[in-house]
């Protein structure tokens, strides 16, 4: 470890009290603020979350003395906070960590993580969103963990269907039950509801918009340059902040799964624009994984304290 050795790390106790911070309060290395409402909800309420917050504090276990740091993430996607690991943990950004046929294409056969929690309904997925004109589709996902509540699920529903746009919706197998009754049934023509898809294929695509409940998707979507609307988790709050300050905007936002809605031309040109605003940092993640980027580097420099070379 570099940096700041020997450094007594400061305890947060839990669950942090909402009343007793400050309206904004800035946090060691990170370029934004948080105001209470948007802390994720492992803090303020860590028996919500407990699954999630055990996941946490193991993947922090041994910063403090490990050698080498690695972060799924790209230093022009967050300098401000990539200097702080790197100075606080010797950590080095060396993603985004997706397959090489999808931001530069210097393996074209690397197509795959090689691994999936659920198996995806891949070609069932790429036949539907063949059909359809590129950059038109909503993608919605919650992920393989997260477990919304019926009423999120069926407010969801109402703004997919009446927004007049195709989707398609990933919904475990274990949450279907939550869908409104008779919504794949009306639905269909409009919409495709999967159990599993693949993700990567799905965003190689150029959909426009993605709505789902997972750190890492943010990342993939940076990647492929797909905007992202976030539902009204906690999680997902402090996350949206985060990007909408990288990515200039001021001002909180909690707009969650109702905004789908919000059909019309206004509504989809928003989607339209918040997509184009993605696009430099689409850019960016392709230039820093390619050759001499800075993720590249970083995994070069890696490798060769290990005795390794690219």
């Amino acid at each position: 470890m570099r940096g700041e050795r020997g450094v007594r790390p400061r305890v947060v106790k839990l669950p942090v009290d909402k009343e007793k911070v400050p309206p904004e309060l800035p946090l060691p290395g990170m370029a934004t603020p948080l105001s209470p409402a948007e802390f994720p909800s492992f803090l303020t309420d860590p028996a919500s979350s407990p699954a999630y917050l055990h996941l946490l504090l193991k993947q922090c276990e041994g910063l403090e003395v490990a050698d080498h740091s690695l972060i799924n993430s790209f230093d022009e996607l967050q300098p401000k906070e990539a200097e702080y690991l790197s100075s606080r943990w010797g950590a080095k950004a060396v993603g985004p960590s997706i397959p090489s046929a999808y931001p530069d294409s210097r393996m074209a056969d690397d197509t795959s993580y090689g691994f999936h929690l659920h198996t995806p309904m891949a070609a069932e997925s790429k036949a539907w969103l063949d059909e359809r004109p590129a950059r038109s589709v909503v993608y919605v996902s919650f992920g393989s963990l997260a477990t919304p509540e019926s009423a999120q699920v069926a407010e969801v529903a109402e703004g997919l269907y009446s927004g007049g746009q195709p989707f398609l919706w990933v919904v475990r197998a274990s949450e279907a039950w939550k869908l409104p009754e008779g919504f794949v049934d009306k639905a269909k023509g409009r919409g495709l509801l999967v159990t599993c898809s693949p993700q990567l294929e799905v965003l190689r695509h150029a959909l426009r918009v993605e709505l789902d409940d997972r750190g890492p998707q943010h990342r993939r979507a940076h990647g492929r340059g797909a905007a992202v609307v976030r539902p009204a988790n906690q999680r997902q709050i402090c996350r949206g902040r985060l990007a909408r300050g990288h990515a200039g905007e001021r001002g909180g936002h909690q707009g969650g799964a109702g905004e789908v809605r919000q059909g019309g031309d206004g509504r989809r040109q928003g989607l339209h624009d918040q997509g184009c605003k993605l696009e430099p940092q689409a850019h960016k993640a392709k230039k820093a994984m390619s050759q001499d980027g800075t993720s590249d580097r970083n995994i070069a420099d890696f490798l060769a304290k290990l005795g390794l070379s690219t």
